[in-house]
């Protein structure tokens, strides 16, 4: 609901389901955690942060980068080692 009362003001919305799918897939990723409550209706998924927002940002940069080495791993190799991604 907090979701489609923002996309509101823009005259957009997002299902229910695409945003379940959407943190669902976080979890998959090791982004987020979750845990199942009972609630009216059944039982619903709390989520929670995997990370702290330093922790959050080296997950995405080793992910991007070991991404980057299994498709071209030569041009990662070499942009790794010629460029200041690297710190010192």
């Amino acid at each position: 609901m907090h979701v489609n009362k923002l996309l509101m003001k823009r005259e957009r919305s997002v299902s229910r389901a695409s945003i379940i799918n959407c943190m669902n897939e976080m979890v998959d990723a090791g982004v987020l955690h979750n845990t199942e409550k009972p609630g009216k209706g059944g039982y619903h998924r709390v989520y929670s942060p995997a990370f702290d927002e330093e922790g959050f940002k080296r997950h995405v940069a080793k992910t991007v980068i070991s991404k980057l080495s299994d498709m071209w791993p030569d041009a990662t190799r070499e942009a790794l080692t010629t460029s200041r991604i690297v710190a010192s």
